[in-house]
């Protein structure tokens, strides 16, 4: 039989010595290792004022109307409750994707260079960036709309 001893979890973020506890940063787990860290769900929030410049030079009215519909679904979607998306098989959303008490927090998830600037901090090498917005696009209803729109 194993004693209770065996079983217990080390946190290498807190380790208490003596009633003094010391925080271990990300940077010093990451330093501990030996081999690189992969975030492979790395997501950019896209700057819908931009994205929707972008989408009008490269695919026309059709694809910002694409881009739109996409962004209200997603509010719609919020709007109802846990057993409506069940009942109609729809995933949560990203309720906690646009609000954030840190402006850096906000602005390193839309700019990718201040992503790639903090990579060290947050204790990561390699990030595979993903567009929030850009992945629900293939849902859209109209076939017109979203050609258009995910060519653009």
């Amino acid at each position: 039989m194993f004693s209770s001893a065996e079983f217990r979890v080390h946190n290498p973020l807190t380790e208490t010595t003596k009633n003094k506890t010391s925080t271990t940063t990300t940077a010093d787990i990451r330093a501990s290792l030996n081999h690189p860290v992969v975030d492979a769900d790395g997501r950019w929030l896209e700057y819908t004022p931009l994205m929707s410049e972008q989408k009008r030079r490269l695919g026309g009215d059709k694809a910002v109307e694409g881009f739109q519909q996409q962004r209200s679904l997603v509010h719609g979607l919020l709007d109802m409750s846990a057993a409506q998306r069940r009942d109609e098989r729809l995933a949560q959303q990203a309720f906690w994707a646009v609000p954030s008490k840190n402006v850096r927090d906000r602005a390193t998830a839309m700019l990718p260079q201040l992503m790639y600037e903090g990579l060290d901090e947050l204790g990561i090498d390699f990030s595979v960036l993903y567009p929030t917005a850009g992945l629900k696009l293939h849902n859209l209803p109209d076939a017109r709309v979203r050609q258009a729109t995910c060519l653009a």
